[in-house]
């Protein structure tokens, strides 16, 4: 069994610098630049090749910011995207590491941490100033397709998860940047400009700001303003990178964020209207032209200078967006000995005098922690009759569906940003996604490990006409999918059938899943489903067939997917994965997808987003949020509950591993707020993963606080106790 010990020791952590010291380190040099300089400290330079913006510099990373040769030792920025390692790498160089919903789905402080600093350590190794990640908007929809960059539907279980990826990724001297603010649910209509996202006030403040509140007292310098256009309460509505309301309100006021806000790319519309509301870095370097000629009015830089000489935009404005880039990069201390970019984005095998060597290997021992992270995460749904663990004395094993298998010709990176499937599938596409230097599949995994046993795998497609002879397995594991990505591509949901574009269409299986699950739960009655997939699939086709004995959900658990998968089969690692969301009938849900023009959505749930729609509502799911269970058994006791008038308090209680293994149980904390509050029945604040042998007992301890205890009033706009009854529930989901 791996020890977080062994595979924690990555590199010499950085340390960071205090935004007062910082600050005032970046305004002394400042106020030595020319506007010019400034301007170029703020805006990109461009995407892609041939470099049209600045001559002889060149262009590497997704984002680039110039050199400023005044400010000692700054050679430019490096932007690139996450959140599942560095994208655009040579396939050997780099690691694939699992998705962020893994990540939340192990309800472990110290693997998000762990996870956040391995990936900082390969940023920063590859030259990598900012890494574009974490990414944290609410898994409102339960189809939206870029959720398994994000950490589930709980503003609270999001706020830890990115925090402590943030901690570790600055651990290692590399800027992590927050993102998308604000409304960006949806991959749909996210850039149109007749659509938006309408939230209220409330919404905004007890679901959807919290994740970024946690980043920002973590220490994140960077956050990144989405595509879509906001209509907050005010009646303000303008895109969020251009939103007064959302930048300077709430981000830099009420949030009192230091650092910088960018743009996402290409997502600014008026210039001039940006920079004064909030704004402080243009990405990519073009407006909604790429290929815009560095002098025209579409280009930011340009432009910016032009209204500060002409006093559209204030040269207080300049100084501080340029203040805030210059400070967050003394922050994390890239001012000394920080590495030169070592790669080229639009050229793999470039290996020249510009330091692009594609062949620096970075990724050090990380397969381990992206390993433990992927099975930690495996959240077992159902387990009937105990029948996994899979037993010794297992003869026969089917292994069934193409998801199970490794990719023809063993290229795993066949489709553009991984938008299709041929194989098994172990992450998402679109901009968050990486190459994989390698993926090992499930069978692999199985059939390597099956060497020296007693036990036979026997491989079927999801294709074969006749699956008559699996009636004699021991077992019948199947393996299927489901798949999502940002909307500028997708894939099909089934040969020849429908078009998948970011957003998924449905909750269900892809190329035919379910039926698959069916037919062979026909036939064998040891059925055990693994599921790959974005986040939650809708299995009433299935769920309740007698033979359908366990349940896996594995997220995208990376490059070792089938490693993880293996270690949970076998019973190598305990599972001790929860659900980051909630698995329903897909019409159960409080809000889907808006696949309609002009792109009106509109958060009329509110507050009650996810496991709180179903409580207010009573809808029974499937597998409630934070489930998960265990190859052993856990007995709570002895709750207590101590609460002083001014809402903070304590509570304990015991946890005992009343089984027979090692085991790691999660305890969940959930407050109910007073009835006058309108609020769900149970609201999540509190957790706590315990590693516990068999028969062992350990006293478990919480501390709440009265913004624990609160809710967002929007009559006095402020965060206040109710009067009334508080109560307090502790469970395992």
């Amino acid at each position: 069994m791996f020890s977080l010990a062994k595979i924690s020791i990555f590199i010499l952590s950085v340390t960071a610098t205090s935004w007062e010291s910082a600050t005032a380190k970046a305004k002394d040099v400042i106020k030595d630049l020319s506007n010019q300089e400034k301007v170029t400290l703020v805006s990109g330079i461009g995407w892609g090749q041939p470099n049209i913006w600045s001559g002889s510099q060149s262009n590497l990373c997704v984002g680039n910011i110039a050199k400023v040769s005044k400010i000692n030792g700054f050679e430019g920025l490096c932007l690139q995207d996450g959140p599942s390692g560095v994208r655009f790498q040579n396939n050997q160089t780099a690691s694939s590491f699992g998705a962020s919903i893994n990540v939340a789905s192990t309800w472990d402080r110290e693997l998000m941490h762990a996870h956040g600093k391995a990936q900082g350590q390969e940023f920063r190794d590859k030259g990598v100033n900012i890494a574009l990640a974490p990414m944290m908007n609410i898994g409102r929809v339960a189809a939206g397709g870029r959720n398994w960059e994000g950490y589930g539907e709980d503003p609270f279980l999001a706020s830890v998860s990115a925090a402590e990826v943030v901690k570790g990724l600055q651990s290692t001297g590399v800027m992590a940047n927050a993102k998308h603010f604000l409304g960006n649910e949806q991959e749909h209509f996210r850039d149109a400009p007749g659509g938006w996202s309408k939230i209220d006030e409330r919404a905004i403040h007890e679901i959807y700001l919290p994740p970024f509140k946690a980043c920002i007292e973590a220490g994140v310098v960077s956050v990144m303003c989405a595509y879509n256009r906001l209509l907050t309460e005010d009646g303000e509505l303008n895109f969020a990178c251009e939103h007064k309301r959302a930048l300077d309100g709430l981000l830099k006021g009420e949030l009192n964020f230091q650092g910088f806000v960018m743009s996402d790319w290409w997502s600014t519309h008026d210039h001039i209207l940006a920079a004064n509301n909030g704004l402080d870095m243009m990405m990519a370097g073009e407006a909604t032209n790429p290929f815009a000629d560095k002098n025209s009015d579409l280009a930011w830089s340009h432009n910016l200078l032009k209204a500060v000489e002409n006093g559209l935009v204030a040269q207080s404005r300049l100084d501080d967006m340029a203040t805030r880039v210059l400070a967050a990069w003394y922050k994390v201390g890239q001012d000394k000995g920080f590495p030169k970019t070592n790669f080229d984005s639009w050229n793999n095998d470039r290996t020249d005098d510009k330091k692009s060597d594609q062949l620096i290997n970075v990724r050090s021992n990380h397969a381990d922690i992206i390993r433990r992270v992927g099975a930690d995460s495996i959240v077992l749904l159902k387990n009937t009759d105990n029948l996994l663990p899979l037993k010794v004395n297992n003869k026969i094993i089917s292994v069934i569906g193409d998801n199970s298998r490794p990719p023809k010709e063993n290229n795993p990176n066949q489709f553009p940003d991984r938008s299709g499937v041929d194989g098994h599938c172990a992450i998402g596409w679109g901009s968050g996604t990486t190459n994989f230097p390698y993926l090992v599949s499930p069978l692999e995994a199985l059939t390597s490990k099956a060497n020296g046993t007693h036990t036979k795998f026997q491989y079927y497609s999801s294709t074969e006409k006749d699956y008559a002879t699996i009636k004699d397995s021991d077992t019948a594991l199947v393996f299927v999918y489901a798949n999502s990505g940002e909307g500028y591509t997708g894939m099909n949901s089934t040969v020849n059938g429908p078009f998948v574009q970011g957003d998924r269409n449905d909750l269900f299986l892809f190329d035919y899943g379910d039926d698959l699950v069916k037919k062979i739960a026909e036939i064998n009655k040891n059925v055990v489903v693994i599921i790959t997939a974005p986040g939650p699939v809708d299995m009433s086709a299935w769920i309740n067939h007698p033979n359908v004995k366990s349940v896996l959900f594995a997220l995208y658990p990376g490059q070792e997917s089938g490693n993880s998968i293996y270690d949970v089969l076998s019973g190598r690692i305990n599972p001790s994965g929860k659900l980051p969301f909630t698995i329903a009938k897909e019409n159960d849900y409080c809000c889907k997808v808006q696949f309609e023009a002009p792109g009106h959505v509109e958060y009329a749930e509110s507050h009650l987003v996810g496991y709180r729609w179903f409580d207010s509502n009573k809808i029974a799911p499937q597998f409630p949020f934070g489930h998960g269970l265990s190859y052993t058994s856990f007995e709570y006791s002895n709750l207590a509950v101590s609460f002083n008038e001014n809402g903070s308090g304590k509570i304990t209680l015991d946890l005992k591993n009343s089984g027979n293994r090692l085991g790691r149980e999660v305890v969940q904390v959930y407050v109910g707020l007073p009835e006058v509050t309108k609020s769900a029945p149970l609201n999540l604040k509190a957790f706590e993963k315990v590693r516990l042998s068999e028969q062992e007992t350990k006293k478990v301890e919480f501390t709440l606080s009265q913004q624990d205890l609160s809710f967002w009033n929007v009559k006095s706009k402020s965060w206040e106790l109710a009067k009334g009854t508080y109560q307090i529930f502790v469970g395992s989901s």
